[in-house]
Formats: C-alpha cells, structure tokens, sequence
C-alpha cells in the first residue's frame, strides 16, 4: 500500500495569538492513502470497479480507483445494495480530520461515507460540465468531518445511494485518495530565510505573485507549495513556462532552488534556464520521489534586473507543477576557467590560414582564413571532470568583411556535440557555443570549421566549469537527422583488408579526406560512391566511403572529413579487429 505523508508547517505567531488553535492543520498535511493502492471490497452490481492510470495534472500519482454503476446495466432500484469497502491498514489512535479527494462531473453519484461504521455523511460528487476546471471534471477535496479511531484497521465504506437529478445516471465515483489528519500533532516552526535569500511564490487566493509570469496555458492548481500557504499552476503543454524575475537582486553569486512537486512523476518534465551575467544556462533536474527544495546549482547573478529563473516544459507526457522558487545567496563555488590560446602546443589547423595582428581575446595575433576547406582545432585535457560551457572569441568586426557561419565538433569521452554560430553577429567578443561534459585525463577536442563562403578566425576557446546541463549530444544519422555526418568503424581497420565508411545524408561524387590525426597531413583523398548509382544532386544519400587503398607501415590514427562534417578518431593497423574480439 502506497502512503504519502505530507509534513506542513505551522505559522507559530498564529498560534500564539490565537487566531486558529493550537490542533488546527494546515491545508494539504496528514497521510494520504491512495486509492488506486488500497484493498477494496466491492458489493453489488458495478459495470466499471478498479484502478485506472491518467495524465489528469490533479491526480495524485497518476491513478486512482473508479466506480461506475450505470442505470444501463442494472435495475436503479438495487442500488442500496451497491457500496466499496476502502481498506486503509492499520491506522494509529487518534482524532483526525477526514478527507476524500475525488474527480467530479456529471457522471457522478450521492453516496454516504461511513469508517468502521461511524457515519462521515453524505458525499454528492455532480459537477455541472460547465463548472469543470478539466476536460472531463474537477478534483475536489471534501471535508468528511472528524473522527476519532482506536486504533488498528480502519476502512471506509462509500454506499451509493442515488445521485442528483441533473446527472446523467452513471453512479459513479472516482477516489484519488483518502487523506486523514490527526488533530494535536507536533509541528515545526517555520524557519527564519537567510536575509540573501529571495523567496518568489504564488499567492494561494490569487494565484500571481510579484516577479512571476507565465504563458497561457497554465491551470491554478489544489496543490501547496513549500509551505500550505503558497499555491501552484499546472501545465502538461511544451513550451508552456513560468519565469521567476527577482526586482531587487545584489550582485553575486546565487545557488537557486525550486519547491520541486513529486506527485508521481517518474519523469521531469520540464527545463530551467537560468539568465544570468549576459548569458543562458539550462538545467534538467531530476524527478523526486517526495515533495522537496532541489537545487539547480550557484550562478552569478550581475543584478542588472533582467535576470530571472524559467521553468519550461520541454517534454510530453503527464503534467507539471510550479510553485514557488528561491535565490539564495552564497560564496563563490570557484568555477574553474581556462583559455586554450592558438599559439599553445594544443591547437593545429590544416588548410591556408595568415595572421592578424592585435585581434586576439588577449591582443595577440589571430589566425585569418577564406579557404572553405580550412579547419582549427584546440584539444587538450579539460581541467577536471564535470560540466563545462565553450566560449569562442569572436574578433571584433573588420571593414567590407562578411564572415562564414561555422560549425564546431566537440568530441570528449562522454559524448560528441555540434553547434553552429554565426559570426557577423556578437563581434568583439565572446560567443558561448554551448554545454558539453568531459572527464579528467581524457582529450576533449574542438574543432572549428567553415561551412559557407565568408572570412573565418581562428583565436581561442574559454572552457568554464558549470552547473548547467550538457546539451544534447550529437549522433551521427540518427532519428531522422539531415546533417552531413561521417560514420566509422571505432574498433579500427586492419590493413590489407576493407575500410569503409558511411557518408550520411551526403550526396554521390562529393570528395573526401582522410586526415592523420597526429600531423594534420592529408594522407587519402577520394569521392562519396552512392548507394544506389548517381552523382551530385541526381545521387541518394547515405553513401559509401571507400579508402582501401589507405596502407599505412604502422598502426596509425586517423579522421575522415566530408562535407564539413568530421568522423571520429580510428585506426588502421595491423590484426586490430582481432585484438578487439579475443
């Protein structure tokens, strides 16, 4: 049996004064018990009695049990004899406030609730259709009124007795779950927020608050958050998003959190994306088992006022919740960052590049090409393992210069990415490219390529370690991708046989090179065979590169590079298929 306990906190100063009495509860606190999880005994004649799944946002947990005795399928007469015996366990002694949370609408029945035989009243769960708050009804919570148990098993009884004259003569009856509050238990105080703290929330009445906006599609919701005062939205919608913008924010570093609202979900649906000091970071946080405060990691808030937190759904499926947010002030994580210069021993180019003077990020000379083939490359070690942002120094703007859009293959053991830029736009200075991961000891690579006419520069990349999460990695002719892509055999090639590869989404007849990954020198060139005959426009995508020819002495690395698209890293050599299968 699934139990959920919710733990709200009690304004103390309330309590001392006497505006509600020390017993009183805060909305939404007690144990829930689900109904799509309990043992029920059913009476009768019912069409419909069991658990069924739903994406209703209101839904505790994705399901709940239904009942349905339609007028169609059994005399009307009978129903008295119709009822559901809730088995909730072993419940402790104790006077508690009982409630039942239900999905109502016109299909609904008037049914009396009873727990051990203690009568709770009348429960008529009719909802006209035109008072629905979803497509199909409303979740409501009702106040079944107090009980006092003596402990051990307890169960409640939902008989059907009848059903108002508007409804549409279902009988039916849909339990979320029951929720049971004991009167006199111990609460916490709330505790006092740091002064750096900035706490943005909904008004529970309202359902706005000072900061906040949202798209449209957002419903209030019956759920709390971090405290029961505070209320919450829900959307099932991508791209549907709440933004959290602070007024009055100080200049430093912030780790932000969001009252993150479990409910079920075995998936976040949505994505946080931080604005801060002049950029964009992006944040998956994970799902939670148990309503909580997750953080989404320290950034550096310049206090500008056009700083904010958005929450976005970015996934389909089951809905989402907002409630509240919190910026909370703190050191600086001290983020390592380092620049990879093209005057260090980690950056090689291949293709007819020149200097220029004094355009540089640190007023060094930069390297300067037209060659559409030309390529740059920076690799090294990435300073530690984690997540770090790519920035490329983006030279200031040259008189009558158009400069080629680029493309940049990053490669790391934890996965391949590409991002495209164009830099006519951002000159002067530096353009963040995107998120990667990467592990310490292992080469991270960069390269740099043109895939337009135009002036391209080749000068540094800034790496700066990051709580943001990577962007998604690219794969090579997957899921419909129309991306030029070059796909080798990563085990290697032994000489004196085939070697082959594909060139995806790359038409017949376009050349390739087969560049040595340590000295940058061309070492075989050819063109893409089509799969199906046909060169040029007239060919199918998805051919072949053929470069059995390529006999090295040794066991030697390579690359591939075809259509501004790069392969990874391989070898040829000798028996290396066999060494790789014994």
């Amino acid at each position: 049996m699934k139990r959920r306990t919710i733990i709200s906190l009690l304004l103390v100063l309330a309590m001392l004064t006497g505006l509600f009495p020390t017993a009183a509860l805060a909305a939404g606190s007690g144990t829930i018990y689900e109904g799509e999880s309990l043992t029920v005994t059913t009476t009768g004649t019912w069409d419909i009695a069991g658990s069924r799944t739903t994406g209703d946002a209101e839904c505790s947990a994705g399901a709940f049990y239904f009942l349905q005795a339609s007028n169609y399928g059994m005399d009307p007469e009978g129903i008295e004899n119709n009822s559901a015996a809730f088995s909730l366990g072993d419940v402790a002694a104790g006077t508690y406030q009982v409630y039942a949370h239900t999905k109502d609408n016109a299909d609904r029945g008037i049914y009396r609730l009873s727990a051990n035989g203690t009568d709770l009243g009348t429960l008529d769960m009719y909802q006209a259709k035109e008072d629905y708050v979803g497509e199909y009804g409303s979740y409501v919570e009702h106040d079944l009124g107090t009980l006092t148990h003596e402990g051990g098993e307890l169960t409640i009884t939902a008989a059907l007795t009848g059903q108002n004259e508007n409804a549409t003569g279902k009988y039916g009856m849909v339990v979320d779950y029951f929720r049971l509050a004991k009167e006199g238990g111990e609460v916490d105080p709330p505790e006092p927020e740091d002064p750096g703290t900035i706490h943005m929330s909904f008004d529970k009445e309202s359902f706005t608050g000072e900061g906040i906006t949202m798209s449209d599609g957002w419903v209030e919701s019956g759920l709390s958050g971090s405290t029961a005062d505070i209320g919450s939205v829900y959307c099932g919608t991508v791209g549907e998003y709440v933004r959290f913008q602070p007024a009055e924010m100080e200049a430093g570093w912030y780790e932000v959190f969001f009252w993150n609202i479990a409910n079920g979900q075995s998936t976040m649906k949505m994505t946080a994306s931080i604005t801060a000091n002049g950029g964009e970071e992006t944040v998956k946080p994970a799902a939670v088992t148990a309503d909580s405060w997750t953080s989404l990691g320290a950034f550096y808030f310049a206090g500008t006022g056009d700083e904010s937190l958005t929450l976005t759904i970015t996934t389909p499926g089951s809905h989402s919740r907002v409630a509240d947010v919190k910026f909370v002030k703190t050191e600086d994580p001290g983020y390592e960052t380092v620049i990879w210069n093209n005057e260090d021993g980690l950056f090689s180019a291949s293709g007819t590049w020149t200097d220029t003077d004094a355009l540089g990020q640190d007023g060094t000379a930069v390297k300067r090409t037209e060659d559409a083939a030309a390529m740059a490359t920076w690799a090294d070690y990435p300073p530690k393992t984690g997540n770090f942002g790519l920035y490329y120094w983006n030279p200031a703007a040259q008189d009558g210069e158009t400069r080629a859009p680029l493309r940049f293959s990053v490669s790391s053991q934890d996965g391949n990415w590409r991002f495209s830029l164009d830099p006519n736009e951002n000159q002067g200075g530096w353009v963040k490219l995107g998120t990667v991961a990467a592990t310490d000891g292992t080469a991270l690579s960069i390269t740099m390529s043109l895939t337009g006419d135009g002036t391209a520069y080749a000068d540094a990349i800034k790496i700066v370690e990051t709580n943001a999460s990577p962007d998604d990695v690219y794969t090579p002719g997957a899921g419909g991708n129309t991306d030029p892509a070059v796909i080798v055999n990563q085990l290697g090639y032994d000489i004196g046989r085939s070697k082959r590869a594909t060139a995806a989404n790359i038409a017949g007849g376009t050349p390739f090179q087969v560049i040595n990954a340590e000295t940058k020198e061309v070492a075989y060139t050819g063109t893409v065979e089509a799969a199906y005959g046909g060169e040029g426009d007239s060919a199918v995508t998805g051919g072949i590169i053929d470069f059995t020819d390529l006999e090295p002495d040794e066991t030697t690395s390579y690359y591939i590079t075809c259509a501004g698209a790069d392969s990874y890293v391989f070898e040829i050599g000798k028996n290396l298929m066999y060494q790789s299968t014994v």
